[in-house]
């Protein structure tokens, strides 16, 4: 079963401070402060008087958020939360102005899965809120190279979610080996790339993780898209690749 990030299992009522289960997280992972990932920011969908964390995202500039185009919904209201290690309360909670899904995004192959929402005001920069550098360079894609992704997801497939910070850090999987995995479940496309403990697996990002980065070197190199279950030891999680999708992203920005 594929794993996406609309997670609208737990739910924050407006005003309220409703507990959710702290078991429930990015998987192998540990509790992060904000100032770990000071880019990383709570996608929140407003349903009726509901304020639910969706999924993940990563800061660009001052108004410019990135995240997965399988969290949004063109008509539904989104904020965001910056600068909190909770996704509750704290920080700055902004309302997105505006939704922009990247235009060959293809919701059934999860292809050129990005999109980026700008906010009705701007964030105030500090040592908890940092936007992060795309990446440049191939450099930060070979086989084998750290990287950090971080979020308020689930510990299982269709798990609960977590209100405080996660991270964990797991290694990127050889493009061709990740496409032959995949290859009868989706295309794993040259806009895509794996990371995982491959053979291994116990630490991965899970639904509610969607749309937030996976960084190395304290760059960009991807958003949280898909998978096959969560943590599986045969299937790593799959990446939008934020380097090939540069262009677009990088043009709607400012």
């Amino acid at each position: 079963m594929l794993r996406v990030g609309l997670l609208v299992i737990a739910s924050l009522a407006l005003g309220t401070t409703q507990d959710v289960d702290s078991d429930f997280r990015i998987i192998g992972g540990k509790p992060v402060n904000i100032n770990t990932v000071p880019y990383q920011v709570s996608v929140i969908v407003q349903y009726g008087t509901y304020l639910i964390h969706t999924c993940g995202g990563s800061i660009l500039d001052e108004d410019t958020i990135l995240t997965a185009a399988h969290c949004v919904t063109l008509s539904t209201r989104y904020f965001i939360r910056a600068g909190s290690t909770n996704n509750r309360y704290g920080g700055q909670f902004i309302e997105v102005s505006e939704i922009i899904v990247h235009p060959d995004n293809d919701p059934s192959t999860f292809d050129y899965d990005v999109c980026i929402l700008k906010l009705k005001r701007k964030l105030d920069f500090g040592a908890l809120v940092k936007p992060i550098k795309l990446a440049d360079s191939e450099k930060y894609y070979k086989t084998g190279t750290k990287s950090l992704v971080s979020g308020w997801g689930a510990l299982q497939n269709e798990g609960s979610i977590t209100d405080k910070l996660q991270a964990v850090s797991i290694p990127l999987v050889d493009h061709k080996v990740c496409k032959e995995i995949y290859s009868e479940i989706n295309d794993v496309t040259d806009r895509m790339f794996c990371a995982g403990l491959l053979g291994v697996g116990g630490r991965d990002s899970c639904q509610g993780d969607s749309g937030g980065p996976l960084a190395a070197d304290g760059v960009l190199i991807g958003v949280v898209s898909w998978g096959n279950e969560c943590a599986a030891p045969d299937y790593p999680g799959v990446y939008a690749n934020v380097l090939a999708l540069k262009s677009w992203v990088e043009s709607k920005m400012g």
